[in-house]
């Protein structure tokens, strides 16, 4: 692929970049229109000049570079010439967006094939290599300008991405899914799910890694009448509570509790009546009528997501139980006050865990869960649930961990501050804490 933009009227101010990439070498040639015509790059040079050496930069190197450095060549460019192709109120960048696209999508497949020569890899979540990083900019600028119509063919790339035998090719696809999602129809909906479901099983770690961030990123984007794509989230994660690799497992944790929230914020955002969203209205307060569709789709989500966080709280692997004994509070101040018993059972058996990090884990997070205990319910079952966790965290003065009588320590003091807040609180209105 062989581009030249200008960005001067005369030839004395004028500059030309242009980039070739080649399966077998790179050549990078940059110069600018001037004085000297010898060094001159956007044509054959002068009479009896030799423009083979001339490099990045003014530098020279020789024309036959080994495999292993190409793609090191083309990710440099890349990145040198990314201000220009990601100008996209430039003229030269709207008229090179296609070519440009085409030439990323094919540097992606490329480096794949230079892995097996030394070539750059590149395995965390949110790094997708120069190239990639481009072409997500460029669809998220044509998307946004544009909208539906660009979205609808971007899904065409996409799914070219999505079959690539390149690892960094199907990651940088499956990343760009969130960027349409709010702007294609129900049909490529479909389709953008099955990119994602097929990405969340992918043989790539990188890949299954990214595929866990891109759900959080679509459960924070869908509107929160959207409770017909929640069903599909939740067989997202009874899928990825079952990956081989114990990181990705604990990573679905966070991805329960961020349904869970959505599904609390389609329960109190209703407000208006509105038919088709299930709502009704309640005086401006935006709460839910227990007898409307809406709530009991809601209800029968939060019965599948509940079994979900138990068997990841039973998990073998030690990190992902560490992931559930952190987040215990936001499970609770997710599904409320109906489910606290459960929740409460799982917390104690996270308190008496065989590791130590994870016990540690689940002192540190009893504070805040007392906290929303005291939020979520008052009365009897509120002394019963806190009666019965203290008898729990007193059992744990003479844990034989150091650390977790360290957190203990740090724990109870911080819960002596929460309830004398209460307390005050209570006796200074007019209805008492009852705690």
């Amino acid at each position: 692929y062989e581009k030249r933009w200008g960005g001067g009227s005369n030839g004395a101010n004028s500059r030309e970049v242009e980039l070739s990439v080649k399966l077998d070498e790179v050549e990078v040639m940059r110069g600018d229109s001037g004085a000297d015509g010898k060094n001159q790059t956007t044509g054959g040079g002068g009479a009896g000049a030799d423009n083979s050496n001339v490099g990045v930069g003014g530098s020279t190197y020789e024309p036959g570079f080994h495999l292993s450095s190409t793609p090191a060549l083309i990710n440099d460019t890349i990145q040198r010439v990314m201000g220009y192709l990601s100008d996209y109120g430039g003229k030269a960048a709207k008229e090179m967006e296609r070519d440009v696209v085409d030439m990323l999508v094919d540097t992606l497949e490329f480096e794949h094939q230079s892995t097996a020569y030394g070539g750059e890899q590149f395995e965390t979540t949110d790094d997708l290599g120069p190239a990639g990083n481009l072409l997500k900019l460029i669809i998220r600028h044509g998307v946004e300008e544009k909208g539906q119509r660009r979205a609808c063919k971007i899904v065409k790339i996409v799914h070219k991405l999505s079959g690539s035998k390149s690892p960094l090719s199907r990651k940088v696809g499956v990343s760009i899914t969130p960027i349409l999602w709010g702007y294609v129809d129900f049909p490529r909906h479909l389709q953008l799910r099955g990119i994602i479901t097929r990405s969340l099983h992918d043989i790539d770690q990188s890949v299954r890694r990214s595929t866990g961030q891109v759900l959080l990123n679509i459960v924070e984007i869908i509107q929160k009448n959207s409770v017909s794509v929640t069903p599909w989230l939740v067989l997202m994660c009874e899928r990825g509570m079952t990956d081989p690799v114990g990181e990705l497992r604990g990573n679905a944790v966070s991805l329960v509790c961020a349904i869970c929230e959505k599904c609390k914020e389609m329960g109190e955002g209703g407000e208006g009546g509105d038919e088709d969203t299930g709502t009704v209205n309640t005086g401006g307060r935006g709460q839910l009528d227990t007898s409307s569709q809406l709530f009991m789709d809601i209800y029968l989500l939060q019965c599948k997501l509940l079994p979900i966080a138990t068997r990841l709280a039973e998990d073998k692997s030690p990190n992902v139980r560490l992931a559930v004994a952190g987040q215990c509070d936001r499970l609770l101040g997710a599904l409320g006050a109906h489910w606290i018993m459960v929740l409460i059972d799982l917390f104690q058996g996270l308190l008496s865990d065989e590791d130590d990090r994870v016990r540690t884990e689940a002192v540190y997070c009893a504070p805040r869960l007392v906290a929303r205990i005291l939020e979520s319910c008052e009365g009897g079952m509120q002394r019963e649930v806190m009666g019965s966790l203290f008898l729990t965290l007193g059992k744990m003065l003479t844990d034989k961990s150091v650390m977790v009588r360290v957190a203990l320590a740090t724990a109870a003091g911080q819960l002596l501050v929460s309830i004398a807040r209460v307390k005050g609180a209570g006796s200074g209105g007019s209805g008492g804490g009852g705690t």
